[in-house]
């Protein structure tokens, strides 16, 4: 029994402390002073409703008003929100047992304090930016509070007294484009006693991409060196890659290059729908083969070899016809 009564304790401690602490936190921060109004488009509203497109960056305009001859300091964070079932739907700020839209992966990254001077308005510009291939509905929540206004009851609870603001947004989507490819016939370059060889490689999606090169050059003669690549490119531009040197046989000749291109794609935000993105967009890969002939200085001497050895062996079949000719010539 005496087991039972004391657990019953240990239960309503919290919320009698809350009670206590909460009503005199309640009364000593400041919180009637502090109002926010959203100003997207010169409009001021309570709640924020927009359209967003993805892909692009959204601006989302806040008013801070502090009303009291104080300055005040307060903490903002911007989380998920949603909407909540039953016959009067509302908007419950973090509520761990609905889905999320991932609101507060998509907000860029912002300053969470702010310090409100005594009488006046501050504006702030946050950013959103939804990635290509999001759509349909997504709610945020901004929440504050007075920095520094915790009442710590002890090792076993803290209250924090906090006032929270809504945000809807309708998602628009626009379609992932992923087109990487080798753009240029690849440049080989003697370096001193090295080679190097140059690539193009272009992006002409609209998502940025993080890519992946393994490349190959090898000849007929049993020569492979392999060489890889691992780097970012942004929508709709381009790079030069250049491998470090590295020695070719000294003979030169004809080589033939492979390269293998994976990509995939990067987004502004960690997870979508619980999901990674690799999960939702698969690897591309794109496969180049190429011819790449040099010259060197033995290779010169070989080729010149092989042209003294050409010529000796035609002069040697003319000089036999010619002496056959003549013989018959006799002959007659």
């Amino acid at each position: 029994m005496k087991n039972i009564i004391k657990f019953s304790l240990l239960l309503t401690l919290p919320l009698v402390g809350w009670l206590m602490f909460g009503q005199v936190s309640a009364q000593s921060n400041p919180f009637s002073s502090i109002s926010i109004r959203y100003c997207n488009d010169d409009l001021t509203s309570k709640e924020l409703n927009m359209i967003a497109q993805a892909g692009k960056n959204t601006p989302i305009c806040i008013n801070y008003i502090n009303a009291s001859e104080n300055p005040i300091t307060i903490n903002v964070e911007f989380n998920d929100s949603v909407i909540t079932e039953g016959a009067i739907k509302d908007s419950a700020c973090n509520a761990s047992d609905r889905p999320k839209t991932y609101f507060a992966n998509f907000i860029q990254p912002y300053e969470s304090k702010t310090t409100l001077p005594a009488k006046s308005t501050i504006q702030k510009i946050y950013t959103i930016k939804y990635p290509i291939g999001y759509s349909w509905l997504s709610h945020g929540c901004l929440a504050y509070f007075i920095a520094g206004g915790d009442v710590n009851g002890g090792s076993m609870f803290t209250v924090r007294i906090r006032a929270t603001k809504f945000l809807d947004f309708f998602v628009t989507n626009a379609q992932v484009k992923q087109t990487v490819k080798m753009t240029k016939k690849p440049v080989i370059t003697k370096v001193w006693d090295e080679w190097t060889i140059s690539m193009q490689i272009s992006n002409q999606g609209n998502v940025d991409e993080k890519i992946h090169i393994t490349s190959t050059i090898s000849n007929m003669f049993g020569f492979t060196y392999e060489f890889t690549f691992d780097q970012v490119i942004g929508a709709n531009t381009w790079v030069t890659l250049t491998t470090p040197g590295f020695i070719l046989p000294a003979y030169g000749g004809l080589f033939q290059l492979r390269s293998k291109i994976s990509y995939t794609p990067i987004f502004d935000f960690n997870i979508i729908n619980g999901k990674q993105p690799s999960e939702i967009y698969a690897w591309g890969t794109e496969n180049d083969r190429t011819f790449l002939f040099f010259w060197t200085r033995q290779s010169w001497v070989v080729i010149a070899i092989i042209a003294v050895i050409i010529i000796a062996i035609i002069r040697k079949i003319y000089g036999r016809k010619e002496e056959k000719a003549a013989n018959n010539t006799l002959q007659q």
